[in-house]
């Protein structure tokens, strides 16, 4: 990275500058002249000895402004990246589109340990260009509950849903809310209740003897029907509707529900829900229903014994059938899985009576544990990346069975002897004898390498001669010399084998493609290598690890406070050339694999040779 200190006056607006609009900059001085410049110019030299600044130029105006202000001296340098000018464009378009502004939750937290530092509004306003009315705004939001403001961190509630919460200081009450509100009219609603009458569907709920027993106070009203008042502390009310409601949702859980969400009313997205009904019966019979239902089993088996075997056509037996049925009192209730699987939504109806209503709900996630019952770390790559980096891995695995035909042999002989000889359905297997298809390598992807070639590659003559007739396909086949079979029979097997690792594989088919790779020495250093596309579709937290693997913990800790781009930049200098494989891309080393790579015949390439055992291995 070459960095120069370039004095102002040299730095001049760039005409390929991707921002063409002109925002004002008065708010960017004045945060220049408190913290400083923090991030450096991106500039390209010309002709003339001055420089264009390509990313940048909004704090190059900014700076422009504090100079002519005197707030900064006339002979100061600008720290700056110097760029070539042939990505000027390139650079102004990804730092412009790529930018993300500050979450509100960090904008939040900041005002605020201004704020605890000594600094007020009127500071807080000057320093960042804020009207002092929008700073109080910020303010108000960093006194709710942390828990609140980590909803709004986690996107969980939108700034609206926030600002709501600032209706009350009472932090436990804005969890209770917080808990129950999905929007900022629901929290609204909550938090800004009016006095409660004695026949609010809340106190109702409560009931009058909890909420004097409580030592809550009430204002009768003489002119009211049936001795109608008000609750004199509506805090009170909510507070016991509150706790009532939790106590109803602990009762909920201990019945083995897996979700419980107690609400004062009906959540507005519920009607999109998926609602459940009782799967299990119990049947209850008095002492009269036993008799009864003795002398209907005996006058059916009679009229079975008599009719034969038609006898469940009868219109008699049908009917006594049903009698049989309706006999004794029918209990529906849930099963223990509906119940693991399922939500009870508890609300409060205008009677002050709880009702329940239930749904089902996604699956929890299942976690992937060891032979100990240990759970094992989520995965690195997700299910997408790994699907396409398998892609990559079956193209070459085709090519490179296409070309050795002994092994190629091999491999379709395993997958047609069970069929053959087994009967039923064989067991999966990574050559697709009902079709296949010839895999490309993902098009997002460096194969920086040499490019994979199709298993059909060597036999393109042969194929452009095939007839394309199915009568004459055979005459043909049949007329063709040994060798001309042996590598048509060698790509079309290589053709079939499909081992991409999609969402719903058999784990035996992978298994298979695994023994395929052993055998043929896939070694995927030969076709694939990370390319800058690649390391920037990684989480920070993979392309550290990459690091890590290739070229050890030092280098990661280096770039460990990298942004994303910037991060799969280093990623793309330093791995390239260390050899270093995603997981995807490895063929690992079964049980079986050296009784394989021992059983190789001699045609595969480097079999002969040590270095092979310890490629594979490595692998």
């Amino acid at each position: 990275m070459n960095i120069q200190h370039i004095l102002w006056s040299k730095l001049v607006a760039s005409p390929r500058n991707a921002r063409k609009v002109k925002a004002d900059v008065t708010t960017l001085a004045m945060s220049l002249a408190a913290d400083g410049l923090i991030q450096n110019l991106t500039v390209a030299p010309r002709d003339d000895g001055k420089f264009e600044v390509i990313a940048g130029e909004r704090r190059r105006r900014a700076i422009v402004q504090l100079v002519r202000a005197g707030t900064w001296e006339q002979d100061v340098e600008i720290p700056c990246e110097v760029r070539g000018g042939e990505d000027a464009v390139g650079v102004s378009y990804a730092e412009n589109a790529q930018r993300v502004a500050m979450h509100p939750a960090d904008a939040i937290r900041a005002f605020a340990s201004l704020a605890s530092d000594g600094h007020d509004d009127a500071a807080i306003a000057h320093r960042y260009g804020y009207e002092p009315r929008e700073v109080r705004k910020m303010l108000a939001l960093a006194s709710v509950s942390p828990k609140v403001i980590n909803a709004l961190a986690s996107d969980k509630i939108d700034l609206p849903t926030a600002q709501a919460f600032t209706l009350t200081d009472d932090h436990k009450r804005q969890e209770r809310v917080l808990r129950r509100a999905r929007s900022a009219h629901e929290v609204r609603s909550l938090l800004t209740e009016a006095k409660v009458t004695t026949n609010h569907r809340l106190f109702r709920f409560v009931g009058m003897d909890a909420y004097q027993a409580a030592g809550g106070a009430l204002t009768g009203d003489l002119f009211a029907k049936e001795g109608e008042g008000y609750a004199d502390d509506p805090q009170l009310v909510q507070r016991l509707a509150d706790e009532k409601l939790d106590l109803l949702a602990a009762e909920a859980e201990a019945e083995g529900w897996g979700e419980v969400l107690p609400c004062e009313t009906t959540p507005y997205d519920s009607y999109k829900w998926h609602r459940l009904y009782p799967d299990a019966e119990r049947r209850t019979l008095s002492s009269e229903d036993e008799v009864k239902l003795a002398e209907f089993r005996t006058k059916r088996d009679a009229l079975v014994a008599a009719i034969g075997e038609d006898a469940e056509y009868d219109d008699e037996v049908v009917t006594l059938d049903e009698a049989i049925d309706g006999i004794g009192t029918v209990e529906r209730s849930f099963s223990d899985a509906v119940k693991a699987g399922g939500l009870v939504l508890l609300t409060i109806d205008h009677q002050g009576a709880v009702n329940r209503t239930y749904y089902s709900r996604k699956a929890p996630r299942a976690v992937t544990r060891d032979e100990k019952g240990t759970p094992l770390p989520r995965p690195l790559y997700d299910a997408r990346m790994v699907e396409d980096l398998s892609r990559v891995r079956t193209s070459a695995l085709q090519s490179e069975v296409a070309a050795n035909q002994s092994v190629a042999f091999a491999i379709l002989l395993d997958a047609l002897l069970p069929i053959a000889l087994g009967g039923g359905i064989p067991s999966p297997h990574a050559v697709q004898l009902r079709g296949g298809s010839v895999q490309s390598p993902v098009s997002s992807f460096d194969v920086s390498t040499r490019e994979i070639g199709s298993p059909f590659e060597h036999v393109a003559d042969l194929i452009e001669a095939m007839p394309s007739q199915p009568d004459e396909r055979l005459g043909w086949v049949l007329s063709l010399d040994a060798r001309d079979v042996d590598q048509l029979l060698a790509a079309c097997t290589g053709a079939l084998i499909d081992a991409t690792h999609g969402k719903f594989a058999e784990a035996e088919r992978l298994r298979s493609a695994d023994r395929i790779a052993r055998a043929v020495a896939l070694d995927m250093r030969q076709h694939w290598e990370g390319g800058i596309e690649f390391y920037d579709r990684l989480t920070r937290k993979t392309a550290l690890e990459a690091l890590t693997e290739a070229c050890g913990v030092a280098a990661a800790e280096n770039c460990g406070k990298l942004k994303k781009p910037e991060l799969a930049a280093a990623c793309n200098d330093r791995i390239a050339g260390s050899g270093w494989l995603p997981a995807a891309l490895v063929t690992p080393l079964g049980k079986a694999a050296l009784s394989e790579t021992e059983a190789l015949p001699s045609s595969v390439p480097h079999a002969d040779n040590d270095d092979a055992i310890d490629v594979i291995a490595a692998e």
